[in-house]
């Protein structure tokens, strides 16, 4: 999943981003019956204490480019 978003012009932060991707993926898997959660101290999505998303940025220049990977 590629997600492009121009953070400046939705006036969110990298972080606020992530979280909202967090909160996405956990929504999406409720309503499939798995319970999942976001931890406030490493970024991702668990199911069953293993992290099963997760996201990272890198700052090539001056275009910002943010990766995330899901498993199951």
């Amino acid at each position: 999943m590629y997600v492009m978003v121009d953070l400046k012009r939705k006036k969110l932060g990298v972080r606020q981003l992530v979280t909202a991707i967090e909160q996405t993926v956990v929504d999406t898997l409720a309503h499939f019956s798995i319970e999942a959660y976001p931890r406030a101290d490493a970024p991702g999505v668990y199911v069953d204490r293993k992290k099963n998303l997760f996201a990272g940025s890198a700052y090539p220049q001056r275009l910002f480019v943010a990766r995330f990977g899901a498993e199951y």
